[in-house]
């Protein structure tokens, strides 16, 4: 089994901690909690194209999945669902 990391990306593309990974989705849903309470006075998140309150921002953000190639998946739909990785082996 291949060593697998994820990965929370913003609705702006960039990963929500620099230089940090998590070993488990749960350990990103943590970190996912932690950064969206830095949005709660004003109320939203600030992107590129424009304010997404912050019921939305789960929807606007991507969960990557990193593995020897990455995969990417839309976090909020990724939050009830059951995630299996198959290595596959292309050479």
């Amino acid at each position: 089994m291949p060593k697998i990391r994820y990965n929370i990306l913003s609705p702006d593309g960039f990963p929500i901690e620099r230089d940090k990974t998590y070993p488990s989705i749960k350990a990103a849903n943590r970190a996912f909690d932690l950064w969206a309470k830095r949005f709660e006075k004003q109320g939203y998140y600030s992107a590129n194209d424009g304010r997404i309150p912050l019921n939305e921002l789960a929807q606007q953000c991507g969960l990557q999945i990193l593995t020897k190639e990455p995969l990417f998946l839309n976090y909020y739909e990724s939050l009830n669902k059951t995630i299996t990785v198959i290595e596959t082996n292309n050479k």
